[in-house]
């Protein structure tokens, strides 16, 4: 049986999770009783309903878990139930920093000081104060005390108060953060998705209504033959017919169908949950077909100025080119897109852009997805 990425992924996500909450269990068994622990592992298990996995069986389990059956078809259509299951990842995560090892705090602290760095810009001000939280326990100047003991010096240590509570916050940032630039990608991607519909509704309509009022729907043109003043249709005769519209909106989905294969291959590779390279090329086929059938429509009627009427015989063959040339338009869509996806890749993405260049007041977010 087939199964999504976003689902192998919140898999794996959620057995390391699990790896984490046994690993706290054998070390300190005490903090299985801590309701963050609980909290955790709730969280665990809620995101693999979410992504119809079985839940982890010696784990708690919420006794909400997920979309009601009726719900499900428009959440995962969405994309809502894969940005559920992530969050709840994500809140496990959270929790765990209050009850894991002390040694296991200070690792964290180290991916968390690189996750900073690229998560927010420079210029931001929490940078500074969440690095003078996260060095000192990276290095092992600022004491992490274990879990339940009293806070004080250990070692060479310098006394402190418990950072726990500290990162926790950093890493909710951080997360929400990555959830913002993954809630506008899917946004996007959503709206994208809604916007091909609609032309592809509008696109048969159109070709509906044509079956009904040939001559007033006519992509016919003047004859090839000199001297002749009868038009010529596509079949190369003298009257329009029904199915006239709808061979002119596949012609021109064709030529979309050409440019959406130019725009995949000049893609970057993108392992994000949402498809939104795919959607951007799909949506070139029914922009193809709503611009060529427009484009012959009005060729046809002389309003485009620097072209006039063809014969009806050469009509398929502008609406190719027509269709292929709708990637005006859908460039700024493409250009907004990339965009969006540069904001959700993950700062280990080879494909993430180094750039410091940030718009101001906008931030950089980094996707830990």
């Amino acid at each position: 049986m087939l199964i999504s990425t976003w689902k192998v992924n919140i898999e794996d996500r959620s057995r390391r999770l699990q790896t984490e909450l046994d690993n706290i269990r054998a070390k300190t068994p005490e903090a299985a009783n801590d309701p963050h622990f609980t909290s955790a592992a709730r969280a665990v298990n809620y995101a693999r309903s979410l992504a119809g996995l079985a839940p982890i069986d010696y784990l708690p389990t919420d006794s909400v878990t997920g979309y009601a059956w009726w719900q499900r078809p428009v959440a995962r259509l969405t994309g809502a139930s894969i940005e559920a299951a992530w969050l709840a990842c994500h809140r496990a995560d959270e929790a765990l920093l209050l009850v894991q090892p002390a040694d296991t705090v200070r690792s964290r602290a180290v991916e968390m000081l690189a996750d900073v760095s690229s998560a927010l810009p420079s210029s931001d001000p929490r940078v500074a104060a969440y690095k003078a939280i996260l060095e000192p326990v990276a290095i092992g100047e600022l004491a992490v005390p274990a879990f339940g003991a009293a806070v004080g010096t250990q070692g060479n240590q310098v006394p402190s108060g418990d950072v726990r509570p500290a990162m926790q916050s950093i890493r909710a940032t951080l997360n929400a953060s990555s959830d913002n630039a993954h809630g506008n990608l899917r946004s996007f991607r959503n709206v994208l998705a809604a916007v091909m519909f609609v032309l592809l509704l509008g696109c048969i309509a159109i070709a509906f209504v044509g079956q009904f009022d040939q001559s007033a729907w006519s992509v016919c043109g003047p004859s090839e033959t000199a001297g002749s003043t009868a038009q010529q249709c596509l079949d190369g005769g003298a009257n329009p017919r029904g199915l006239d519209l709808a061979e002119v909106a596949i012609a021109a989905a064709l030529g979309g169908l050409v440019s959406a294969a130019v725009g995949l291959l000049k893609q970057q590779g993108f392992q994000g949950p949402y498809s939104l390279p795919l959607v951007q090329a799909l949506m070139k086929i029914p922009m193809g077909a709503a611009v060529g059938l427009a484009a012959i429509l009005l060729l046809q009627r002389n309003l485009l100025g620097l072209l006039g009427p063809v014969p009806g015989t050469r009509v398929l063959a502008y609406a190719v080119l027509f269709g292929f040339a709708q990637l005006a338009v859908t460039t700024l869509i493409d250009t907004r897109a990339n965009d969006v996806i540069q904001k959700a890749r993950s700062k280990d993405d080879p494909n993430k852009s180094t750039s410091k260049a940030t718009p101001s007041g906008v931030s950089q977010p980094a996707a830990t997805h």
